[in-house]
């Protein structure tokens, strides 16, 4: 049975939750959940059936790529699978964007593409944003470089307004080249309580129900009402002007 995730209390929680993942290696793909066991997959390549055998694996933290929480996300530019357009990283300045890096093949892909769009994608733009006031996106990013057909089928099937391809895998090799589906939450708005486009998680696998723990790393995301700040600023200024008047009045004892 999957395990069912909890909202977590730190990232750290989320992480060691040992979720479910696939992962490429070459032309063997691995296939990886948090019960020990051995299946065997079959596998489309180039019009042919291959038998593969894949086994089972906890997946605790895999995050083979260059990129860290912490790190600030680079700027990258992707085509949209069906049209072709080019989609970059910081159009979506002023949001908070979750990356998922997928593949058509990926069980457990299918798993997070049937949670992700609905439970993340609608569930904020019903509500308009985080309730920090930011826009949340989702960014659905395919690795597949075999069947444009079968990762079109994946997007309709999952109601996705868009997919983006990854063919050579740049982007993916520096957000985690190891297990998919791998997801990254990205700050893209400026003036919140992170940098911006800095890295708030980035981890490999997906259970079901985890969408309630990304939700929390999405939540803490919040930027400041203008009106509040200044009036923050305004009341530093009285302080400041109470404090030295208050020091500049000198009490001169009565005759």
């Amino acid at each position: 049975m999957t395990k069912q995730f909890e909202s977590p209390t730190s990232h750290d929680r989320l992480r060691s939750e040992a979720p479910f993942a696939c992962a490429p290696s070459g032309n063997i793909f691995v296939h990886a959940s948090a019960k020990g066991g051995l299946v065997i997959l079959p596998h489309r390549w180039l019009g042919f059936a291959w038998i593969l055998l894949c086994f089972v694996t906890a997946v605790t933290s895999v995050q083979g790529g260059t990129l860290k929480i912490g790190d600030l996300a680079p700027d990258f530019s992707l085509p949209e699978h069906d049209t072709q357009q080019v989609v970059n990283l910081y159009d979506y300045e002023g949001s908070v964007v979750l990356l998922d890096f997928f593949a058509y093949w990926c069980s457990h892909c299918h798993v997070a593409a049937s949670e992700l769009h609905p439970e993340i994608e609608d569930y904020y733009a019903h509500a308009g944003a985080n309730p920090g006031g930011v826009p949340v996106h989702l960014i659905p990013i395919s690795i597949d470089n075999q069947d444009p057909e079968a990762v079109s089928e994946f997007k309709t099937e999952y109601g996705l307004p868009f997919v983006l391809d990854d063919t050579q895998r740049q982007i993916f090799a520096l957000h985690g080249k190891g297990y998919i589906p791998h997801l990254t939450i990205i700050n893209g708005a400026a003036g919140a309580n992170y940098q911006l486009w800095e890295i708030l998680y980035t981890d490999a696998g997906y259970g079901r129900g985890q969408f309630q723990a990304l939700r929390s790393i999405i939540d803490s995301v919040v930027v400041p009402e203008p009106c509040n700040a200044a009036l923050a600023s305004w009341g530093w200024i009285f302080l400041l002007w109470r404090r030295r008047r208050a020091s500049a009045t000198v009490s001169f004892p009565q005759e």
